[in-house]
């Protein structure tokens, strides 16, 4: 398991060397603390994608994130460090949850009401992706 300083330690100095870089590609980047208290650095693409990587704290479980889905754009998740937990709606509305550790990954399709619980000190890694991008897509999902 990769220790959560040392990867901090690592994404933060590539990140300040790829600032350099990343504008010549018409990349940005910004970093954030969310309401639960996981810290997110996003990367900005072209025509709106985007890939962010999310850190939760080792002292506390920040626990679900906000259930939602996209209309657009579906959402790759890699597993870096740790554990998390995937639930999302079927085509048919059956309510499905995956563990997934490090090393794993899993998609969030389009139309796919879903949601994220992040266990002490996991580090995902998001790409999100589609054609034609909009500003904003992204809708609350009352179900979960």
């Amino acid at each position: 398991m990769i220790s959560m300083p040392k990867t901090v330690n690592r994404v933060l100095n590539f990140l300040k060397t790829m600032k350099i870089v990343f504008p010549l590609f018409e990349v940005n980047i910004n970093a954030r603390t969310m309401p639960n208290g996981e810290k997110r650095v996003y990367l900005h693409g072209p025509k709106r994608t985007c890939a962010v990587l999310t850190l939760a704290p080792k002292n506390i479980a920040p626990g679900w994130q906000n259930a939602h889905s996209h209309e657009v754009i579906q959402e790759m998740y890699f597993v870096i460090s740790g554990k998390v937990n995937f639930v999302h709606l079927d085509k048919d509305g059956e309510y499905i949850e995956n563990t997934y550790s490090a090393g794993d990954h899993f998609l969030a399709s389009i139309g796919i009401p879903h949601n994220v619980y992040m266990h002490k000190g996991a580090i995902i890694f998001t790409v999100k992706f589609g054609k034609d991008l909009p500003e904003h897509d992204w809708k609350a999902s009352e179900e979960l």
